[in-house]
């Protein structure tokens, strides 16, 4: 994946988050931080070992809300979190 591939990615994920909403234009319409390293699979799943990929993390600039990971290897999504905390019924 490259910077642009991983931008559209994220701008899609955030516009899909019924949830967030009111906040998809604000998403949209700002930069964005975007990370390179690797990420633990296995995390808060297993104590069996680890099962690291290259990943992307991103987030909103100036903001810790609405973040993803996307895996280098086949641009699927590991983790996004819009930070909207919710019970389930």
């Amino acid at each position: 994946m490259n910077y642009d591939n991983v931008v559209e990615k994220f701008l899609y994920l955030a516009a899909q988050d019924y949830r967030y909403t009111e906040n998809n234009s604000e998403i949209i319409n700002n930069c964005v931080d975007i990370q390179f390293g690797y990420f633990d699979l296995t995390t808060g799943i297993s104590c069996s070992g680890e099962n690291f990929t290259k990943s992307w993390k991103m987030k909103q600039t100036n903001n810790y809300f609405s973040s993803a990971y996307i895996n280098d290897k086949n641009s699927e999504t590991i983790s996004y979190d819009n930070d909207i905390q919710y019970k389930k019924c």
